[in-house]
């Protein structure tokens, strides 16, 4: 019976109401794969609202959540039985052998990152590494407990409040299956949107650097910088599909899961005040009442999280003193030089890696013609290649943020 509670759960994380708001509001997706990383995206961010606000109230039981799940299953079939899913695929209908062959390579990447996912699906699945083991999972079963998690200072917390989720449709702490099974979504995510713009080479650079760099031990565990990754390029993707269709819903978007993104990662911040700085229509925004008011909400309960964290913050992370330590070199026992070096031994440790390195240096550069290429390269890229090599350069997984721009 657990498994089956966690099943359910599962479907709420990754679905339910995701597809209720996208049934709901105004909004119109113009392709499948749109709808899908749309649910998929907003699912998890009301996940993230849901569970929040109720363990403030110390309502966060099994039994609240049965009654939630219960009244977004009758909202579904009611919705259900008035619209209609259109299924539409961006593939292109001119032959074209070059392109057929970026498609078919486009396809067995895709396939290739859908085996973490398949390997997670073993009902001994659990937790096995690094972060997920020592924090993530650990403030996941304290959400569980209908408890506001201790100790997570910066942390942001989407990803360990969908986790808890399952534990507490479960009834249990011990099976780790159905929290688990959602990481490898992620890459896959990230994949289907470069299939959504037809951008096959796109999709298959993606796909080579993080096979190279990860392996699917790293895939398949609890590790968030996936999940970052996915969230701080939703609002990249939403712009193009903005210029593309020239819709104003998009623009909504693109706010919306830069909060997203934030919430999922403390890096997050800077994906939104690019955003901020960078959004195209505020009085659009203004206007449209639904949109900014839900604009605003999302808002106020990102803040009120990082204001309830900020004793824990202020006393687990001094930034001022972390900008001297690496200005001075006394953050790590390494030089600035000498963390250069790091950086780029764990990038090209190899001969392989040195072709994949000189071949995405390559291609970043011929880019920099394009004016959105170069806003990307100088404002994304370079600013985060920078603080990983000054501050988190003691693996590849913080730099997967910038994998989708390259």
């Amino acid at each position: 019976m657990s498994y089956l509670f966690g099943g359910v759960a599962f479907v709420q994380i990754t679905f339910l109401p995701g597809f209720l708001f996208l049934g709901f509001s105004k909004i119109k997706s113009k392709t499948f794969v749109e709808k899908i990383v749309f649910i998929f995206a907003v699912s998890l961010i009301a996940n993230f609202v849901l569970v929040y606000l109720l363990s403030l109230l110390k309502l966060y039981l099994s039994i609240t959540v049965y009654l939630v799940f219960s009244l977004e299953f009758v909202a579904f079939f009611l919705l259900a039985k008035k619209k209609k899913l259109s299924f539409s695929f961006p593939f292109s209908t001119k032959k074209n052998g070059f392109l057929f062959l970026l498609l078919l390579i486009s396809t067995f990447v895709v396939a290739r990152f859908l085996l973490p996912f398949l390997q997670n699906l073993s009902l001994k699945s659990v937790f096995l590494d690094g972060d997920a083991i020592d924090s993530w999972n650990v403030w996941a079963t304290q959400w569980a407990q209908n408890k506001i998690p201790l100790a997570t200072g910066h942390y942001s917390q989407l990803i360990p409040t969908n986790w808890s989720l399952t534990y507490v449709f479960m009834q249990t702490l011990q099976i780790e299956l159905f929290a688990k099974l959602l990481m490898p979504l992620f890459i896959l995510a990230i994949l289907l949107i470069f299939f959504d713009l037809g951008n096959y080479s796109g999709l298959i650079m993606v796909g080579v650097l993080f096979h190279y760099y990860f392996d699917n031990s790293f895939l398949r565990d609890g590790y968030v910088d996936l999940a970052f990754s996915f969230f701080a390029f939703l609002p990249f993707y939403y712009l193009i599909l903005y210029r593309k269709y020239k819709k104003k819903h998009y623009l909504f978007l693109m706010l919306f899961f830069a909060l997203g993104s934030f919430l999922t990662k403390q890096l997050g911040l800077y994906i939104l005040l690019l955003t901020l700085v960078s959004f195209p229509d505020w009085k659009w925004l203004r206007k449209n009442k639904l949109f900014l008011i839900l604009s605003i909400f999302l808002s106020v309960i990102t803040l009120s999280w990082y204001i309830l964290k900020l004793p824990e913050i202020r006393t687990t992370y001094n930034i001022e003193s972390i900008y001297h330590a690496a200005m001075t070199d006394k953050l790590t026992q390494f030089s600035l030089l000498a963390r250069l070096q790091r950086s780029f031994f764990l990038l090209v440790p190899n001969i392989k890696g040195i072709c994949i390195f000189c071949m995405v240096i390559f291609l970043a550069l011929f880019s920099l013609k394009n004016k959105q290429s170069r806003q990307i390269f100088y404002f994304i890229i370079i600013p985060i290649f920078a603080f990983w090599t000054l501050f988190l350069n003691y693996d590849q997984r913080n730099l997967a943020v910038i994998f989708p721009y390259l």
